[in-house]
């Protein structure tokens, strides 16, 4: 009896140390898991952070770009010369300045000058490497467009920025589709100006390319405008 009381006790030893073992492996995987886990999680996290970093170091100096090209264009002597309000606006010569602009800069798809009812008196675009000068009836009234209201309502030489959406062409728009930014500049009294517009169109497909390729099988970059709106 006594012999199969302690093999019955040894049996219920060894089962309790298996039970306790796997207790003990159980939490110990669990531990190791949640470790393996949250490794991963936070080398994604770096990941995100590293091209979010860099998405924003991109479109900040591209943003910082296009403003600085407004601001040569409008206070070039030239330019300004053309423009003075003490003589009617020289068309022929803002033509031939805008042409020069826009082969100079690589993004850019249109300068444009606009008068102080939102009508196009000079535009000049930019289409497959070829510069186009628009003829007098080809000249668009753009006042109800948003950003010429948001432009003629800043101030003498104050800059505005369009959200980013798709060019828009005699009402419709233009296929195929080219994200476009336009950077504008109210001109005025405030610098000796004719009130109007200047107006420059910007294809940022190419930029939102490059932020696009930064997409990883981790990472996927989402824009979205000052709106909420997803870009």
């Amino acid at each position: 009896m006594k012999v199969k009381k302690l093999e019955q006790s040894a049996r219920r030893n060894i089962l309790v140390l298996l039970l306790f073992g796997l207790v003990i492996s159980g939490l110990l995987g669990g531990l190791l898991y949640r470790n393996d886990i949250n490794n991963r999680l936070d080398s994604v996290a770096v990941e995100q952070q590293r091209k979010i970093a860099q998405a924003e170091v991109l479109w900040g100096q591209n943003i910082g770009d296009i403003r600085n090209t407004i601001q040569i264009l409008f206070r070039s002597p030239a330019f300004t010369y053309a423009l003075a309000s003490k003589t009617p606006p020289n068309s022929d010569l803002i033509k031939r300045i805008f042409t020069s602009f826009v082969e100079s800069v690589d993004p850019l798809m249109q300068v444009r000058w606009l008068d102080e009812n939102g009508i196009e008196k000079v535009r000049v675009d930019i289409k497959n490497g070829k510069v186009i000068v628009a003829d007098e009836n080809a000249l668009q009234d753009k006042s109800s467009r948003y950003y010429v209201e948001q432009g003629m309502k800043a101030g003498d030489g104050k800059i505005y920025l369009s959200n980013v959406d798709l060019n828009v062409e005699n009402g419709k728009i233009e296929e195929p589709f080219r994200p476009t930014i336009r950077a504008t500049i109210k001109t005025g009294p405030t610098h000796g100006l004719h009130t109007g517009l200047l107006v420059l169109n910007y294809d940022v497909g190419g930029l939102l390319e490059v932020i696009r390729s930064f997409d990883s099988d981790r990472v996927n970059l989402q824009l979205i405008d000052t709106d909420g709106y997803w870009l």
